[in-house]
Order: C-alpha cells, then sequence, then structure tokens
C-alpha cells in the first residue's frame, strides 16, 4: 500500500483524514473532491471541499486526526471559525454531518512540539547471535528526542560525552 492511501478512510457518510500531505481525494459518491495543501511535514494544512457533481447533495462527516504530539496550539477552522475550544491528542476531532458547499475551507493547525517519546530498548529475553536463544536482560527504556512527528538525530555524536543538548 502507499503511504497516501492512507491517508483518507472513507465510509458512505464519513470520511476521515488521517494523514497531512499534499493529496486530493475523489469521492464519487458524494460528488466531491478534497483538496489537501499543505507542506511536509505539516504544522498547517488547508482542506479544500470541491463540488464535482452539483446535481448530489454532499451531505458527510468530516473527522480529523488530533496526533498524539499536538499538544499546544492545535486548532480546526471551518470557513474561518474554530470549531472547538480543546482538542483531544490522539484521537479524532469532528464536523458533523453538514451540506458541504464548493470551496469550503477546513484548517488544520498543528504547531510542532519539543518532547520525548519514551519506549522499551530490548526485550526481557533476546537472541544474542552467540548460539544463545534465550538471554535474560533487564527490561531498559530509552528516549526519542522529537520535534512534533520528527526524530531529531544527528550522525556527528560519537560518545555520550559529546551529546549535549537542551528541550525548552
Amino acid at each position: 500500500m502507499k503511504y497516501q492511501e492512507a491517508a483518507y478512510l472513507f465510509t458512505s457518510q464519513r470520511v476521515g483524514v488521517a494523514l497531512y500531505l499534499p493529496t486530493v481525494a475523489q469521492w464519487e459518491e458524494q460528488g466531491v473532491t478534497i483538496e489537501q495543501n499543505c507542506h511536509w511535514p505539516a504544522e498547517n494544512s488547508t482542506l479544500t471541499v470541491r463540488r464535482t457533481d452539483k446535481t448530489k447533495s454532499a451531505t458527510f462527516t468530516l473527522k480529523l486526526r488530533v496526533p498524539y504530539w499536538a499538544t499546544k496550539g492545535f486548532d480546526v477552522k471551518l470557513n474561518g471559525k474554530s470549531i472547538a475550544k480543546t482538542y483531544q491528542p490522539c484521537s479524532y476531532v469532528e464536523i458533523p454531518n453538514r451540506e458541504w458547499q464548493d470551496g469550503d475551507r477546513v484548517e488544520v493547525f498543528m504547531p510542532f512540539t519539543k518532547h520525548i517519546n519514551w519506549g522499551p530498548d530490548k526485550m526481557d529475553l533476546a537472541a544474542t547471535g552467540k548460539n544463545e536463544t534465550r538471554t535474560p536482560f533487564d527490561p531498559q527504556w530509552v528516549g526519542a528526542i522529537m520535534y512534533g512527528p520528527l526524530v531529531m538525530a544527528t550522525p556527528d555524536v560519537k560518545e555520550w560525552k559529546d551529546a549535549d543538548f537542551a528541550l525548552s
């Protein structure tokens, strides 16, 4: 599957936007296209609804993903007006069922934030490659320094003593 194929999730009366990247989705059942304009990776994305079949009523619900890292400043505006006061990261925000007009615009603002994404470093048991198939290890947690969805990495640090950084 191509990455952009997972950008939109359709049912008969609902579309979900799962990825923010420059795309055009054609929804023949509703007689619309949804054009998404942004730079990738996106801190802002604008979706424009275009009525391609004026004989059909383009009535549907639009759901927009709120990324886990979108904790400060996230907002969704429909034709210039915010649709909610607060948003829950790791969820979807919904513009309820409505009749969409040609040129309706949905703007998504998701400023990148600095954070640490924690995860397990290794399993309790693992193969070592030394004819030992189940060597026990103490579980450890490590963190990746992130800026929005981006992992901050460098090839220039060879030893821990050279790793000097500050998150502020």
